[in-house]
């Protein structure tokens, strides 16, 4: 979840390869509802999917995008906060568990 503008709204936002999908979410306390959902298109070689380089390859574009969500969603900010390049995943297949976890990394 991220914070717009509104003291209990919320928009919670999806980024893939090719579209980002933002809901606006309201909290009155008793129920949560979901007053608006919106999705744009990324345009091709806007993102590059990497662990080792930058993943916005032309930040206007990718700009553009957020502004027309936040346009459809009629809020006056969005803030998005994207992963740090230091993360990495690594899914390792075993046939069976090591004993020790230092034989992971081998």
């Amino acid at each position: 979840m991220l914070s717009i503008s509104g003291r209990n709204k919320k928009a919670g936002i999806e980024i893939s390869s090719d579209m980002i999908v933002a809901a606006l979410v309201r909290d009155t306390g008793k129920i949560i509802h979901i007053d608006k959902m919106s999705s744009v298109k990324i345009p091709t070689n806007t993102l590059k999917l990497s662990f080792k380089s930058k993943n916005i390859i032309d930040t206007k574009a990718f700009e553009k995008c957020l502004n027309d969500l936040k346009h459809d969603l009629k809020t006056s900010r969005l803030s998005v906060a994207l992963p740090d390049t230091c993360t990495k995943i690594v899914i390792k297949k075993f046939r069976d568990l090591p004993e020790d976890d230092h034989d992971i990394d081998d």
